[in-house]
Formats: C-alpha cells, sequence, structure tokens
C-alpha cells in the first residue's frame, strides 16, 4: 500500500481501518484517507511537529505541500530567499524523523506528507484563504473566479488537462505570493492557460516563477522582479523578458529552454548572481555577445540547437563555468577563448573549423563532444597531453582522419594516445 511508505503504524492503521465494504472502492476509501489522516496517524505527527518553532514548521508545510523529491539544495536555495534558515531546519526535520535525504533529495513519508496538507487545509474552509494551494481544482476555481487573496503563499499546480482564460488582475490580490508554478506532467500536454487581455504584473514577492507555455509575448512591464531567484518558463512566447532595465541582483537561475520566439535577452546581462543559463532551442536567438553577465558566477549556460546563434564572445572571465553546451549551434563557424575552468564542453554538430587554442589550458575539462563537426581539420596539438579528459567524442568528423589502428574516436582518452598519426584529410 503505497500511502504507508513503509511505516509500521501507518500500515496498521491503514490495514485495520479497511472493511468489507471498503474492499469494492479501494481508491475512493485510499482517497478519503488521504485527505483525512486516521486519529493515530495525526496523534503521531502532532508530537513531532507542535514542537517546532514557526520557521520549521513553514520549511516543513513548504516542503510537504510542494517540494517532496527536489534536489535539496535547490529547496535550500528557494526557501532561504524567502527568509527561512533552510538548512537547519531541514537538518531538524531530519532529527525529528520528518523527513529525510535520498541521493540529495527530499523524502517525506506519504503519511506524514498527507498531514502536513491537512494542517494547511485546516487554515480555512475556503481554499482562497490558505497559504499553500496544490490540488489543481482549487486553484482553478480560485484562478477562473479571479477570487485570490493576500493569505495565499505558493500555487503549484499541474494544468495538464486544464484549458481556461485568466484575468489581467488573477494575482493582483496575492500580495504574498512567494512560489508559483504551472506545469504539465502529462508528457505531450502544454499548459493551457490563456491571458486574452494580457497581464497586469506579478507579486513583487515571487521568488519563483515557472510557467511552461507561459502564452505572452513579455512579462508584466509593472513587475517588480527583484526578489525572483529562479524563473522557469519553457515553450513559453515571449520574444523579450521587459522594455528596459529592471532588478535582477537575485535571480541565480533561468530556463528559457525552447522558446522560439525569443529574439531579446539583453536583460540578462543586469542578473550579476546568475549561476545557471538553459536557452537551448531558442531557435530565434542570433547574437548574445552582450548578454551573458561578466560577472564570474555563471556555473552552467546551455544553449543547444541555438540554430541560428553567431556570436558568442569571449569567456575567459567566466571563471566559474563548469557546463558550456553550444552542440547543435549550426551557424557558429567561431569561438573565442574558453572559461578557464570547463569540465564539460559539448560542440556536437557545429560548423567549427577549428578550436581556439586555449583548449590546452583546460586542466580540469573531463568531456569534450565534437561528435559531427565536419568541418573540423585538426585538433590543438597539446590536447594529447591531457590528464583530465575522459570522455573524447569525435565521430562524424569527416575532415579528420585517424591512420592507427584499432582506436575508437569515441573511446576514452587512454586510447586515444597516438594523437601524432591524426591529420588533415586531403
Amino acid at each position: 500500500m503505497s500511502c504507508s511508505s513503509g511505516i509500521p503504524l501507518a500500515l496498521e492503521v491503514l490495514g485495520s481501518s479497511v472493511s468489507k465494504q471498503h474492499i469494492n472502492n479501494m481508491m475512493e476509501h485510499l482517497h478519503n484517507l488521504r485527505r483525512n489522516p486516521p486519529t493515530q496517524i495525526q496523534e503521531a505527527f502532532r508530537r513531532s511537529f507542535d514542537g517546532l518553532d514557526e520557521n520549521k514548521k513553514n520549511i516543513f508545510l513548504d516542503l510537504a505541500c510542494f517540494f517532496r523529491g527536489e534536489n535539496k539544495d535547490d529547496v535550500v536555495q528557494l526557501l532561504d530567499a524567502c527568509g527561512f534558515l533552510t538548512y537547519l531546519g531541514i537538518c531538524d526535520l531530519i532529527d525529528e524523523s520528518l523527513i529525510s535525504l535520498v541521493d540529495n533529495r527530499i523524502v517525506i513519508p506519504i503519511p506524514f506528507q498527507d498531514m502536513g496538507r491537512f494542517v494547511v487545509r485546516e487554515e480555512d474552509e475556503v481554499p482562497c484563504e490558505r497559504s499553500r494551494l496544490w490540488d489543481s481544482g482549487d486553484v482553478a476555481d480560485i484562478l477562473i473566479n479571479n477570487s485570490g487573496t493576500e493569505a495565499i503563499e505558493g500555487i503549484f499546480m499541474d494544468a495538464s488537462d486544464l484549458t481556461c482564460e485568466l484575468s489581467p488582475t488573477v494575482f493582483g490580490k496575492m500580495y504574498n505570493l512567494r512560489l508559483l508554478k504551472f506545469y504539465c506532467s502529462t508528457s505531450g500536454n502544454q499548459c493551457k492557460l490563456s491571458l486574452p487581455e494580457g497581464l497586469d504584473t506579478f507579486p513583487d514577492e515571487l521568488r519563483l516563477l515557472h510557467w511552461e507555455n507561459y502564452p505572452l509575448k513579455y512579462l508584466p512591464q509593472k513587475f517588480n522582479p527583484e526578489n525572483l531567484v529562479e524563473v522557469n518558463m519553457p515553450y513559453s512566447n515571449m520574444e523579450k523578458l521587459w522594455e528596459g532595465k529592471k532588478n535582477l541582483g537575485k535571480l541565480k537561475k533561468i530556463q528559457l529552454s525552447h522558446s522560439r520566439n525569443l529574439k531579446d535577452i539583453l536583460m540578462l546581462s543586469e542578473a550579476q548572481n546568475l549561476e545557471h543559463i538553459d536557452l537551448e532551442g531558442c531557435t530565434s536567438l542570433v547574437d548574445i555577445r552582450t548578454c551573458i553577465p561578466r560577472c564570474g558566477k555563471l556555473v552552467s549556460l546551455n544553449m543547444k540547437d541555438c540554430s541560428h546563434l553567431r556570436s558568442l564572445s569571449s569567456m575567459v572571465d567566466l571563471t566559474s563555468l563548469k557546463f558550456l553546451n553550444l552542440s547543435g549551434c549550426s551557424q557558429l563557424e567561431e569561438i573565442q577563448d574558453f572559461a578557464p575552468n570547463l569540465k564539460e564542453l559539448y560542440l556536437a554538430r557545429t560548423p567549427i573549423r577549428e578550436l581556439p587554442l586555449s583548449i590546452e589550458n583546460l586542466t580540469n575539462l573531463s568531456t569534450l563532444d565534437l561528435q559531427n563537426c565536419r568541418r573540423l581539420r585538426q585538433l590543438p596539438f597539446g590536447i594529447k597531453n591531457s590528464k583530465s579528459i575522459v570522455k573524447l567524442k569525435l565521430s562524424g568528423c569527416t575532415s579528420l582522419v585517424h591512420t592507427s589502428t584499432g582506436a575508437s574516436v569515441n573511446s576514452p582518452l587512454p586510447l586515444l594516445s597516438p594523437f601524432p598519426n591524426w591529420k588533415r584529410k586531403r
């Protein structure tokens, strides 16, 4: 029984609650148990939960309502920005056996998750007066009826099967909204929330803005994003973020992947604390030389399949950059100096003819993917002396000829030692 999550008390209580009349309608019975946990489970949970201070209670309720199964570091970053002492709170919740970590992901026994959500439902009979909303039916009613209130701090909604029109003032009264996520859990579905009259603004308290298939060309001009930590808006219709400058000092992560109309990301140059940028599949981007913040805090840059990208500035000052993916940038013919501490570099299916000599100085580089770089004529000689490269992919590099016997072009570095035998194809 999955809702027991392996807890002996839960197994005992749930087992004893199943009478003969329940067997024929087991799914409805389990659904009712999850919304209204048995008294014994409530009491066991309350013994731990009621002794927590407000900081830990709020952290647990956010975890139970929104972040079960998520990466701990990502959650800490978001909730710290909400004013919580998240790392210490998580440690104490582990000590209380309310949560655990597996592979650095938040694990909450389902009965305790249900109890956390039960606590939130007890805040008010009316969903719009509760602090956290995750039930798609409740959220849809509030959005359609424009009945949001200042009580709401977080909304996570699976919009897989939902099609509705929203008012431009839909978030107007949600002054305290910290976390907003509209997503699709079903593969192939789209988030079909439309804004036929546009959108006035988002709440200025937002730390997380996650809206798949965002329907508008821009984010609201009135929106002050000074508290934003994460923007996740794949498959959006956006052409640019905003007109003019905005305060993006707290922004750490932005994902606009597959936003095919996106032409202007100049605003990102203002985000001096950005660590992760994902622009995969943004096929209208051409020149981003002045768009990447030069602060040295950027850790990953993904521009895979940006098929019209032509220009990329030198990255030598991006000292924190570890991951760079330019695979499929089919018009990017020249690359200047790389970031000095790169670990993973993906250049597959690009029309580059040569690599900058600075690649010989990348002493941390472990992965170099050059598959199907059909115009690549030679590799810098110093690569053969690299002690860090573990994976080197060269299949489909038809302008390179390998004359030694037996070694595969997709092999780990030890099989690629006879580099002097590489030569230009005549």
